[in-house]
């Protein structure tokens, strides 16, 4: 589930740079309204702007509530380009992937 939260965060945060408004189609199974994941004591808020390491930044994307061993949908073409370390120490949620498109 970490995995698909933070492919689809990654996938959100090229598209925040992109457009001010974006309207996608179901983004994985079993949640086809797309909702957003709300906030939780051990990863903070998975809204865009969420306060991140105590305040030192803030979170660029929007965490999408997917299931364990759901299916990810793409909401347009991709080439995957490789493997993503977005965080400096060895986090639960630190294996992403790197994607072009558009």
């Amino acid at each position: 589930m970490k995995l698909s939260i933070l492919l689809i965060c990654a996938v959100l945060c090229v598209l925040q740079t992109a457009t001010a408004q974006v309207k996608f189609g179901q983004l994985c199974s079993g949640n086809p309204s797309n909702r957003k994941r709300g906030c939780d004591t051990k990863y903070g808020c998975g809204n865009y702007g969420a306060s991140r390491d105590g305040g030192k930044r803030k979170h660029l994307g929007l965490d999408i509530e997917c299931s364990d061993g759901a299916t990810v949908y793409a909401p347009f073409d991709v080439t995957l380009k490789g493997k993503s370390v977005p965080y400096k120490h060895n986090n639960a949620i630190n294996d992403g992937i790197q994607l072009s498109g558009g």
